[in-house]
């Protein structure tokens, strides 16, 4: 039992190797993703805007038919954060699969060129 351990038992990595392979993962963002950002950032700013802009009365004159009292609308606010971070997130998953499929052709290139 103790050799089948041993047998499959390796030595952890020590620090310079775990630092070197993280050196060499270099992350770049294609203009999708660049895009996905700005739209959730933008559309966390708009929910803001239109959720103040487009208030919730919360006390109605029926005298006058005149809203006395207003405030936040928070499921306007809550709606288009969704929708943000739903467009964000495609967009995002379209610069990810753009990415792949261009590592996929790269590859596929240099294996030509080596024949």
């Amino acid at each position: 039992m103790f050799e089948e351990i041993e047998k499959y038992d390796k030595k952890l990595p020590n620090k310079k190797e775990i630092q070197k392979q993280f050196q060499n993962i270099s992350k770049k963002y294609n203009i999708y993703q660049m895009i996905a950002v700005f739209v959730v950032v933008v559309g966390i700013v708009i929910g803001i805007i239109m959720g103040n802009h487009f208030s919730v009365c919360n006390s109605y004159s029926y005298v006058n038919n005149v809203c006395i009292e207003q405030s936040f609308n928070f499921g306007l606010m809550i709606v288009v954060w969704a929708i943000a971070f739903i467009l964000g997130v495609l967009l995002s998953a379209l610069g990810k699969m753009i990415e792949l499929l261009n590592e996929i052709d790269q590859k596929l290139n240099n294996k030509q060129k080596n024949k």
